[in-house]
């Protein structure tokens, strides 16, 4: 490496100016992989092949695959194995003229597919057959017009008939002309079969019945071949390609193969050109016109190439597209015409600077080739010629004297009359003349400081036609420069002043036709006058449509005809009137096509199109027909997204657009719209929630009416872009009008009516061509039985017998009614008796005058007239008025026939002024001829009294059935009489089940007999009980119910009934007996809780006390259960606790006390000691106790240790508050001595804690104090002694505490969760200070932080990352992030996802203190990270101490083999540098290269090394 760096340096010193060219990779071709991601199931491709009705089948060697373009359908071998796949490889497939697939293997001979039924039919020959194993291992097949099938097979040639699975084989005249093994066949137009078989090439003439050889002596290698459209026959072998001409039987060697390696494939594309696949060489591309062939072979550098060089089979299919087949990474497929957009990559390692492809700017020079404007590569040329770039980035560096680390980002290029090529860059404005190579800088004076156009960054550059150099700059307006005269003048924004720029932050420049310069800003358009130096302004109006879309202002171009175009970022812009007073603008956003609503850039071809770069590629737009044409990476894209500035109009007529990876150069001329035609099928049904099932040619589909639900998919079969693809689609019967589906494929229709309807749906591919044919299927909807024609027949014969049945029942209703009103006088007389007996009143109401007659009982009996009103003006006077609508409404109801009989209840006056209630019942007892009511007659009954009786029961019956407590009424012998609706819930009786059944149903054993028998007796002397008993329920539960038993008794005062209440109180009980249990027990364990911990503490100290004994209190907390928690889950987690708990009781005597008081803590409270001997002896045991596995389950054991801390009573305290807060101050103090192991309570425990709460206090108080500070120590580069980066290191000076050591205060503020704030401001004040290192000139640098376990842990944090890089303009790539094993381990799989977000984002991520912690291979592995920094305890005796010795150099060794960046920190000594760069060691850091410095400091550091370094670059140029 070492060698390759000193020998650039040479080449670059021996150019001088000009540096050594670089060779480019162009990408014409774009292929895209499908592989096992996509559905494949094994991506060893064998066959590909095409049907007719246009599905695409894959061969690989886990099966066959059916692909409509969306998805794989998989048909494999099943354990049957008899109506499936067979079992062994599959070599060749062929279709037959009914649509049936024929499947070649290579052991179990032929199979027939039913691709609808998806069965397999096999066509094996007999065990007894001669040569049966050469003769089943076949490798071709073929159809011919006769409906043969040719099997090609190791024994030679054979052909079957389908219709009767007769074989039948075929043999040559002469054993000279012998075939061999069959390796290919291929069916001619004319009928000949030509065969490729290990003897040579061989045909069948057609109805021949014996092989012919051919041309042996010239073609005796054959491996494939292909009837090209000429009707020749084209054979691969190892020396190429020869042509075989069928009539003349010349043969010609078209193509030779330098290297010998066999043409294993062969495709002819549309264009007549011939595709060869070479044995690990990749592909060819051979023209027969032209004799010109072009190699592709699989690069690695360029994406989306070749993917690999062993290739086993091509294809192409009807709509033009290449189909190959790989031996190991799937299939691809590519545009045999190349991408529709060339990709121009510089993959350039050998450089100090790796080369990047980030392009900003683009021009054409005098010669042809392109000047690039890249990000942090600088400027360089590009030979189109010889496809090789120069680089001029160290002119430029000596020419502004720069700093070589510090990338260069050229911005904006263009040319003046002179061929002297003008740019601006994050440097300033330069000149570089292309014949010498020599670059002027152009720096403006100081008296422009005052506006800030001085300021070195600039973004745009003009050369207008008058020669002056117009610029632009990110933060410092618009200036003018006059070569000539060598004057400048600026145009900025200016608060308030409307004739101003109006923003600062120039985007775009342009030039037009009359002179002017149009500017393009963060916030609107200007136009400047280059001779009044006026400037004209538009906006983005938020209310205005004719406004520009977005104040942003991205792209500007004047058209051929004059209109000028603006790209903003919400879409573009067509200016329509500029010279009006306010102009006004048509605008093309996103629902008009656009794939994207920012537009970076704007060319115009020869038709007037315009092209259109974005952030989701590049797209066409036809101003006249407003047509959008996107544009994907599947055409050749760098990328989808692009760069503003980086597009150039060719003189050739080509366009080029730049973008985050590349050049895209493109011939508009050549851009046309595929003509193919996509074939469509209906891929699927499925009807309601039953499997999907494909349709067989012109099969209906059937359901049910019950069926509700019918889904249909389909799809286009343009393979080049699938999501391309468009539908629309009817169901004529149902749908008015087609239905545009855009690029979704599936429909669903529900509950469509009986009936028969036609689905058709039409697509087009990627062209924009719609099939209009499409796709038919018809649709049967069956009625269900009730709705078929029989049944319509019996419902019309019901209809006509009820109709006939109607009508006798009218006629004899008409002649009951002339019978009944000759009885009705004879009725009246006896009515009169009737009424005197029931106390009921008789009314007679005449409808056609109105009166109404009332004869009450008193007169029916005493002989008196009856009583007349009118109707009316009685109910007024007598029907309570809330009433009287009521009775109106019934009686009309029974007047029009709605009811039977007329019924109302309703208030009455009484004589005495009261209302009553009354009963009126009538009915119409005479119709005149229409039918119309002509009297009606009816009784009324007074019911205020049963009424109110009535009331009554019904409150007492609905406060019964409401209760909640079960109701019963017994008889006087204890029989159940009534239970009410609850009695039923609490018991399981229903009332129907206990009605007469004895009371001692409900008995149960928690009593015994004879004390029912004493309650029963007490009730019937006393008439009441109440208490609490145990029933049974009707399953056989019992229960425990409060029971209130009294007597009923009558009017007379006799006991009639008793009445029961009773209430379900079990669950009460139960529900006090677990409260009181929770309130002193945990649930998991069944331990004692804090609760009753300090109740029996308490009960504890007051017996030794009295006894004058001593009470131990021992907190125990299990060592790192929350790592092992976390790593094994929460359930085990529990589990383990669970097992910690039993291990504890099992190890203290019964009089003692085991609580779990929280988490993994638990306490043991020892009483009846002497001495405190005797509870360090307990905790010993406890200790040795925990050495023994906790089992968990059956199959998984954990061993864990605690850590104890102890307190007596009354040595320590005298209240259970202290004891427990001294044991817990104890038990800390045992886990910092390195846990597992007790510590005894001492006074000075207590001092360090409050010592601790000191430094919390004065912690949270730091950052507002402005007491931490930043010092950064540098990384150093072994390779090329570069400073590569910084460390951030917090410090800390208190104002009352003095300097706190970061090992004192950091596990302060993690224990405190500060170290989230203090994390937060660490990373704000590292940004900030490189952006300040960064406007000081120092760009290759980057800066480390430690970031903690809850800052990785929160939830916000990838957002808070990103906000932090905005504010500071950041690359993600400039910040690393570093993290110690045991902050990744401590929740291992949250960690690994926030750290693939992190590396989404772009930050750098490093493992700190490697080896210190215990994170295994297996996750290290799994970690997304990019830099191992190896623990400066292995560092600092890598020189005495073999171990570390060995430890260093393996982790180096296994580091290098993950792709892992290596820093080693604590480097003291040289010894240790120069051990370390013979172990291969990346970077340095320690303060053998510099102690941690202040920012100041730092920065004068970095600048030396770098001026130290290019001095050592420049002595190795001489």
């Amino acid at each position: 490496m070492r060698v390759r760096f000193l020998a650039c340096l040479l080449a670059v010193a021996a150019s001088g100016s000009f540096p050594t060219p670089a060779r480019a990779h162009e990408r014409e071709y774009y292929f895209d992989r499908l592989d096992d991601s996509q559905g494949l199931v094994q991506n060893t491709i064998r066959v590909v092949t095409q049907t007719r009705d246009g599905m695409l089948w894959v061969v690989t060697q886990g099966g066959l695959h059916r692909y409509d373009g969306y998805q794989f359908d998989l048909f494999e071998h099943t354990a049957d194995g008899l109506t499936s796949l067979p079992d062994s490889p599959i070599t060749a497939v062929a279709e037959d003229d009914t649509g049936n697939l024929w499947v070649a293997s290579s052991a179990n001979g032929v199979s027939r597919l039913d691709p609808i039924g998806r069965v397999f039919t096999s066509f094996s020959l007999p065990e007894d057959a001669p040569q049966r194993y050469e003769r089943e291992a076949v490798q071709a097949l073929a159809f011919d017009a006769d409906h043969r099938l040719w099997i090609g097979n190791r024994d030679g040639l054979e052909w079957l008939d389908p219709t009767t699975g007769k074989r039948e084989r075929v043999g040559a005249e002469s054993a000279s002309e012998a075939i061999g093994a069959v390796t290919a066949l291929q069916l001619a137009s004319n009928g000949t079969l030509w065969i490729a078989a290990s003897k040579g090439l061989s045909r069948v003439a057609r109805n021949a019945t014996r092989v012919e050889a051919v041309a042996r002596d010239v073609v005796s290698d054959v491996r494939s071949l292909v009837e090209a459209r000429d009707h020749s026959i084209h054979v691969g072998g190892s020396l190429g390609l020869h042509r075989v001409d069928p009539n003349a039987g010349t043969v010609e060697w078209l193509w030779r193969n330098p290297g010998k390696l066999p043409v294993t494939a062969i495709s002819e594309d549309h264009a007549g050109r011939m595709w060869l696949a070479i044995r690990g060489e990749g592909l060819v591309a051979f023209d027969p016109r032209s004799k010109q062939d072009k190699w592709l072979r699989a690069s690695e550098e360029m994406p989306e190439d070749l993917p690999q060089r062993e290739i086993n089979t091509l294809f192409v299919d009807r709509s033009g597209l290449l189909w190959v087949g790989g031996d190991s990474l799937g299939l691809a497929r590519v545009d045999p015409d190349g991408a529709t957009f060339r990709f121009i990559l510089d993959s350039e390692a050998s450089r100090e600077h790796p080369s990047t492809n980030n392009i900003r700017a683009l021009l054409e020079d005098a010669d042809g080739s392109l000047w690039i404007g890249t990000d942090g590569d600088g400027l360089k040329r590009y030979d189109r010629k010889s496809q090789r770039f120069s680089y001029h980035d160290s002119a430029m560096e000596t020419a502004f004297v720069a700093d070589s680390s510090a990338p260069w980002v050229v911005e904006a290029l263009d040319m003046d009359a002179q061929g002297k090529l003008w740019f601006a860059s994050n440097h300033g404005v330069g000149k570089l003349d292309p014949s010498t190579g020599g670059v002027t800088p152009l720096h403006p004076p100081q008296t422009l400081a005052v506006n800030g156009a001085s300021s070195a960054v600039r973004r745009c550059i003009v050369v207008a036609r008058d020669g002056s150099i117009w610029t632009g700059g990110w933060t410092n307006g618009v200036a003018r420069f006059q070569p000539g005269s060598g004057q400048w003048q600026d145009w900025v924004h200016r608060e308030g002043d409307a004739e101003s720029l109006t923003d600062n932050r120039v985007l775009a420049m342009h030039e037009d036709s009359a002179g002017r310069i149009w500017v393009g800003t963060l916030d609107g358009l200007n136009v400047i006058d280059p001779v009044t130096g006026k400037v004209r302004t538009m906006r983005h109006e938020r209310n205005n449509p004719r406004s520009l879309s977005s104040g942003v202002i991205r792209a500007i171009h004047e058209s051929a005809d004059g209109s000028f175009w603006i790209g903003t970022l919400s879409g573009l812009n067509r200016l329509k009137a500029f010279n009006e007073d306010v102009p006004s603008f048509e605008r093309v956003l996103r629902h008009d096509g656009l794939p994207d609503a920012t537009i970076y850039g704007i060319l115009e071809d020869a038709m007037g199109q315009l092209w259109l770069s974005s952030n989701r590629g590049i797209a066409s737009y036809d101003p006249v027909s407003g047509l959008v044409r996107a544009f994907s990476l599947r055409d050749g894209l760098q990328g989808l997204e692009f760069n503003g500035g980086a597009q150039l109009a060719l003189r050739s007529g080509e366009l080029a657009f730049g973008g985050l990876n590349g050049i895209n150069l493109f011939s508009p001329s050549t851009v046309a719209a595929s003509r193919f035609v996509p074939p469509v099928v209906i891929t699927s049904a499925r009807i309601g929630a039953g499997e999907s099932f494909r349709l067989r040619p012109g099969e209906p589909i059937r359901l049910g009416q019950a069926d509700r639900v019918m889904h249909l998919d389909f799809a286009a079969l343009d393979y080049k872009a699938p999501e391309l693809n468009r539908y629309r689609y009817i169901l004529e019967g149902f749908d008015e009008t087609w239905i545009d589906a855009g690029a979704r494929r599936q429909v669903t229709y529900t509950n469509l009516d009986p009936g028969t309807y036609r689905f058709r749906v039409h697509a087009s591919g990627n062209g924009g061509n719609w099939n209009d044919d499409g796709a038919i299927v018809d649709i049967e909807v069956q009625p269900a039985w009730w709705n078929s024609w029989p049944m319509h027949g019996v419902y019309a014969l019901v209809i006509l017998l009820s109709v006939l049945a109607l009508w006798l029942s009218m006629r004899h209703k008409r002649i009951a009614q002339l019978s009944h009103a000759r009885e009705l006088q004879e009725r009246e007389g006896r009515l009169r008796l009737a009424l005197w007996g029931s106390g009921d009143e008789f009314w007679d109401l005449d409808m056609d005058s109105g009166v109404l007659t009332r004869l009450g009982a008193t007169r029916a009996s005493g002989g008196r007239r009856e009583e007349r009103h009118l109707v009316y003006d009685w109910v007024r006077d007598n029907i309570h008025p809330d009433d009287q609508r009521a009775i109106a409404q019934r009686l009309d109801d029974h007047l029009n026939k709605k009811v039977p009989i007329f019924e109302s209840e309703q208030r009455i006056r009484a004589g005495h002024g009261a209302w009553i209630w009354v009963i009126v019942r009538g009915k119409v007892v005479e119709r005149n001829e229409q039918g119309q009511p002509l009297r009606i007659c009816g009784t009324a009954r007074n019911i205020t009294a049963t009424r109110d009786a009535d009331r009554e029961r019904r409150i007492a019956q609905e406060v019964i059935a409401s209760m909640r407590e079960g109701v019963s009424v017994c008889d006087l012998d204890f029989r159940f009489v009534a239970v009410n609706p609850a009695f039923t819930r609490i018991t399981g009786w229903q009332e129907y089940e206990v009605i007469g059944q004895s009371a001692a149903l409900l008995n149960c054993a928690q009593h015994s007999p004879e004390y029912y028998q004493v309650l029963r007796e007490t009730i019937l002397r006393d008439g009441f009980w109440r208490g609490e008993l145990w029933q049974r329920r009707k399953d056989g539960e019992e229960f425990l119910c409060w029971l209130q038993s009294s007597e009923v008794r009558d009017a007379r005062g006799q006991r009639t009934h008793f009445i029961g209440v009773l209430t379900d109180i079990t669950e009460r009980k139960r529900n006090e007996q677990e409260l009181r249990y929770l309130a002193n027990y945990d649930t998991l364990t069944g331990l004692p809780n804090r609760a009753l911990l300090s109740e029996r503490l308490g009960h504890a100290v007051i017996r030794a006390r009295r006894g004058g004994r001593k009470v131990a209190v021992l907190f125990l907390d299990l060592d790192r259960f929350k790592h092992v928690n976390d790593s094994m889950g929460h359930a085990a987690g529990d589990r383990m606790l669970k097992a910690a708990g039993s291990r504890l009781r099992d190890n203290i005597r019964d009089a003692d006390t085991v609580a779990r008081i929280g988490g993994d803590e638990f306490t043991v409270i020892l009483e009846e000691l002497a001495n405190v001997a005797e509870a360090e002896r307990v905790a010993q045991k406890l200790i040795s106790a925990f050495e023994k596995p906790l089992e968990l389950s059956d199959r998984q054991d954990v061993v864990i240790s605690p850590s104890i801390g102890i307190s007596i009573y009354p040595d320590h305290a005298q209240t259970p508050t202290d004891l427990l807060k001294f044991a817990d101050t104890a038990m800390y103090q045992a886990k910092e001595r390195g846990r597992k192991t007790w510590m005894v309570y001492t006074e000075t425990m207590d001092a360090a804690a409050r010592m601790r709460a000191t430094l919390v206090g004065a912690l949270r108080k730091a950052i507002d104090r402005g007491e931490l500070s930043l010092v950064y120590q540098p990384k150093l580069s072994l390779l090329d002694q570069r400073i590569t980066g910084v460390e951030t290191l917090l410090r800390w000076r208190s104002e009352e505490l003095g300097d706190i050591p970061p090992t004192t205060f950091i596990p302060v503020a993690e224990e405190s969760g500060l170290i989230i704030e203090i994390g937060d401001w660490v990373l704000v004040q590292a940004c900030q200070q490189l952006a300040r290192w960064q406007r000081d000139g120092l760009r290759d640098i980057s800066i480390s932080v430690n970031l903690s376990v809850m800052q990785l842990q929160r939830s916000d944090l990838i957002q808070r990352l990103c906000d932090i890089l905005a504010e500071n303009d950041l690359a993600p790539s400039q910040l690393e992030l570093e993290l110690t094993e045991s902050v990744v381990m401590a929740n291992a799989e949250q960690s690994i996802n926030t750290l693939r977000q992190l590396k989404a984002v772009g930050v750098t991520l490093s493992i700190d203190d490697f080896g210190t912690g215990y994170s295994s291979l297996s996750y290290l592995r799994r970690l997304p990270i990019d830099t191992l920094k190896i623990d400066k305890e292995f560092v600092g005796d890598i020189t005495t101490d073999p171990d570390d010795e060995a430890i260093t150099a393996t982790v180096i060794t296994m580091a290098h083999s993950l792709g892992l960046n290596v820093i080693a920190e604590g480097v003291e000594t040289a010894e240790q540098v120069e051990y370390l760069r013979e172990q291969g060691c990346d970077e340095v850091q320690g303060h053998w290269l510099s102690r941690p410095l202040p920012p100041e400091s730092c920065l004068e550091f970095l600048r030396e090394r770098a001026r130290l370094r290019r001095a050592a670059l420049g002595d190795a140029r001489r």
